[in-house]
């Protein structure tokens, strides 16, 4: 259930699993009053624009926690490893191609991005996202090796295998990961700030 009060409204939402919507209600002084859903192209795109905005915050979220935490620690390991590898898929969902003409209109491209101050940190991310999600392969956070050993007859030569999944990132990758969020989420704030007033214009 999610409760959001404004200066004069009480909105209650929850998801009905069986019709798999969301289901609302909006009270005035502790009456309930009349709502309309908004089903326009322009709302449409709002809500898709919305959901947007809701990955990069998560993304933000994320690399913010990785900020107040300790990278090198053993301990916090399974905690990096975890964090880094949403931040990789969540925000590569942000450009993901789309047969939805609403979606694709909305979805991030490259030219959304200041190439020259953060085009090789999305590089990185597009790599990461694709061996973590796609492929496996070597890369700088990922990799296998097989070592042979000779001890010049002491003991026989053995084959040992060594590997690491999604070293630790440093903490300079992750600032400039937040810079970039940070970049792509005020563009996409601004745009959604003139849709709204655009479609409650239209709405009056």
């Amino acid at each position: 259930m999610l409760t959001k009060k404004t200066k004069y409204f009480e909105i209650k939402a929850f998801v009905d699993q069986n019709k798999k919507e969301l289901i609302h209600s909006v009270k005035y002084k502790r009456k309930k009053i009349k709502s309309l859903t908004l089903n326009d192209a322009l709302s449409k795109e709002y809500n898709e624009r919305a959901l947007l905005t809701s990955d990069l915050k998560r993304v933000l979220g994320w690399v913010d926690h990785l900020l107040k935490i300790n990278l090198d620690a053993s301990d916090n390991a399974v905690i990096v490893d975890s964090l880094f590898t949403s931040i990789s898929i969540t925000y590569y969902k942000c450009f993901a191609q789309t047969k939805n003409a609403i979606r694709k209109k909305v979805q991030l491209s490259k030219n959304d991005i200041e190439q020259s101050k953060y085009g090789k940190t999305d590089e990185l991310l597009y790599d990461l996202r694709m061996k973590f999600v796609a492929h496996r392969g070597q890369t700088e956070f990922e990799y296998h090796k097989l070592i042979k050993v000779n001890a010049f007859g002491k003991f026989p030569s053995m084959v040992i295998p060594i590997s690491a999944k999604a070293q630790k990132p440093d903490s300079d990758l992750v600032l400039n990961i937040k810079e970039l969020v940070i970049s792509l989420l005020l563009r996409v704030e601004d745009k959604n700030k003139l849709l709204l007033e655009k479609i409650e214009s239209n709405n009056v």
